[in-house]
């Protein structure tokens, strides 16, 4: 009877083992842990091997037994690995200096099939099983509504989060294996909902609120830690992890750009619990229309992340502490406890110049990508995170989009008053009182006239260098007679976000022939101003987003995008600006105007992010 039971259990493994490619033999010892890492190359790898290079990390750990990393390659069409091919699916177990081939003919597998990262998990579990397990999802991550992953041999197919929850709920059925960590080497996936997604399969989550660098983690020391330290729970390695991805990001001269956060999962449903009477007070605002100007403000200056300069290029992902503590002055108690609450979650926490407010936990909440609302809000309700959060942002969704009409300004000239001191004149513009509560944000409007009949111009950018009174609506600006030059031609430059002591603007340009927009920081101490990087935005086809904020290099080409407006046919186009090389003497500094007719007013924005400017005053530059 015991040789009969000995022999089904061997026979129904044989079986498993064909129908998921496992390598079955005698019952295998525990390692202290086995590390998957879930590689989806896409073009990150055909155009960079920034997986090839995250593998040799992985080759330079130290050699240990008691650590198994196991990785599936995939979803790119070309990798700089030898022996890795594009046109199958592979399993790889890493040693120090050795990449070797695990058994089994996989076929070409989508990596976006929850299928394909299910049975990967249960090999995994199978064949290489540990006292602890963590996993590394590694490719683009798009945020809440997009997912993670994008395989360019499937069209660009992603996993959605809903997707991510299915393949992770079979795999538990089948191997009863929770996690100690899950963390994501991808853009913008430190998400209130990946988090909730998350919370049953993993003790911690590890991710970026923001964009991350081509280079991604720093394999090394983490796996070296996980070989010291072979208990080492999730917080810790987190912090290795944030750590190195720290240290690799300062040497490459990306650290101003990052942000990763830790999350203990276990602390998510009581954040979800005070999120959702947080909710309840701003859904009851909603009923007032000036409530819902006032939340749209409130959004609106609130930390975002995967934000462009064009609509369409949003991920419309918030940073959620950020967005409570904004709304802190009108709903105090509520407020505070989803502050708290974030902060339980959050154990540690990387911020930086492109993110100086992020707390660790961004959520889904659409204000700038109308056009994609109601599809985006259609993915989003199958996380089933909380239906009371779905319901606040589809009625503030419905809000934004019924206001078609910019602030309605009766009387839009300009006046001038007397500068104290000495100074130069102020040009002034007053919004009407029964108009305040629409406006959302101000601006200065620099422009210049490209033609005699003054139709066409050149519109040079909309910048913050504005006093804006909110009780009395009046606005103050003072013409300075500079702009902003890139190696001394004049560009199209817009304020994206506001600090306490930088901005952040962005530049459209061509770089090496595509489409992208130039990060720059101005730093207001020290009046200098610093090209960050340029980002691609977000693919229409597959809506991934661009990985990373590129620093430019030695002979890269730019071409600015210069935004021409022409008053008869009202419309706006870009045209090239003046080419140039990269390098380390390219300048981007303020300079006084050259000679031409110039337009000087103000852009008021209201919460719907229309736009309505007042009368310009034209200024003559003759020297």
């Amino acid at each position: 009877m015991l040789k009969k039971i000995a022999l089904s259990a061997l026979v129904f493994a044989l079986f498993l083992s064909q129908s998921i490619g496992l390598v079955v033999s005698a019952p295998l010892k525990k390692a202290n842990y086995t590390v998957f890492v879930y590689m989806v190359g896409s073009d990150l790898e055909s155009n960079g091997a920034a997986a090839t290079n995250d593998l040799l990390e992985m080759m330079k750990a130290e050699s240990n037994a008691g650590v198994n990393v196991i990785v599936q390659t995939g979803g790119s069409t070309q990798w700089h690995t030898k022996g890795i091919s594009a046109q199958s699916t592979q399993r790889w177990k890493v040693t120090k200096g050795k990449l070797t081939k695990l058994n089994g003919n996989l076929g070409l597998l989508d990596m976006a099939s929850p299928n394909t990262l299910t049975d990967f998990i249960r090999f995994g579990v199978a064949n290489f099983p540990a006292n602890q397990y963590g996993m590394v999802l590694w490719n683009h991550g798009a945020g809440a509504v997009n997912g993670f992953g994008s395989d360019d041999l499937f069209d660009g197919d992603t996993l959605t989060l809903s997707e991510l929850k299915s393949a992770l709920s079979a795999a538990k059925s089948k191997t009863n294996v929770k996690f100690e960590w899950i963390g994501f080497d991808a853009c913008l996936m430190a998400t209130l909902e990946t988090a909730y997604t998350l919370a049953p399969f993993a003790n911690y989550m590890v991710g970026s609120e923001e964009l991350e660098p081509n280079h991604g983690w720093d394999y090394k020391p983490i796996l070296n830690a996980l070989i010291r330290q072979p208990t080492i729970k999730g917080a810790a390695i987190g912090k290795v992890i944030s750590d190195g991805f720290y240290n690799q990001a300062y040497a490459n001269q990306t650290d101003e750009e990052i942000t990763l956060s830790v999350i203990q999962l276990d602390q998510i449903k009581p954040l979800i619990s005070a999120m959702e009477s947080w909710v309840r007070v701003l859904n009851n605002d909603l009923t007032a229309k000036s409530q819902l100007n006032w939340l749209a403000k409130q959004r609106n200056i609130a930390e975002s992340f995967g934000k462009g300069s064009n609509p369409e290029d949003n991920s419309d992902m918030v940073d959620l502490g950020d967005l409570a503590l904004r709304t802190s002055a009108k709903h105090p108690a509520e407020s505070e406890a989803v502050i708290r609450a974030v902060k339980n979650a959050v154990k540690s926490k990387l911020t930086s110049v492109l993110a100086p407010h992020a707390t660790g936990l961004s959520v889904y909440f659409p204000y700038w990508d109308q056009d994609n609302f109601e599809s985006n809000l259609d993915v989003y309700s199958t996380v089933g995170m909380s239906s009371a959060f779905e319901d606040l942002i589809w009625t503030f969704s419905d809000g934004i989009l019924s206001r078609t009409t910019g602030v309605e300004l009766p009387d839009s000239n300009l006046t001038n008053v007397k500068g104290q001191n000495g100074n130069a004149d102020l040009t002034q513009f007053v919004i009407p009182k029964n108009q305040l509560d629409d406006v959302s944000d101000a601006y200065s409007v620099l422009g210049k006239y490209l033609n005699k009949e003054e139709t066409k111009t050149l519109m040079l950018g909309l910048d913050n260098d504005i006093d804006f009174n909110e009780d009395t609506g009046v606005l103050s600006s003072q013409w300075s007679g500079e702009w902003v030059t890139l190696n001394g031609s004049f560009i199209t430059m817009d304020i994206d976000q506001q600090y306490d002591d930088h901005a952040i603007y962005t530049v459209p340009a061509l770089l090496n022939n595509e489409d992208v927009d130039l990060y720059v920081d101005y730093n207001y101490d020290s009046d200098t101003y610093k090209i960050l990087g340029a980002w691609e935005g977000i693919d229409e086809k597959t809506n991934v987003v661009d990985r990373d904020i590129t620093k430019l290099k030695k002979g890269d080409v730019i071409v600015p995008l210069l935004e021409v407006y022409d008053e008869k046919t009202g419309k706006t186009t870009y045209q090239n600006g003046t080419k140039l090389i990269f390098s380390k003497t390219t300048k981007i500094e303020r300079n006084p105007l050259p000679k031409g007719a110039y337009t000087f007013g103000f852009a008021i924005e209201d919460f719907a992010q229309n736009m309505t400017y007042t009368d310009f005053d034209v200024y003559d530059v003759t020297e």
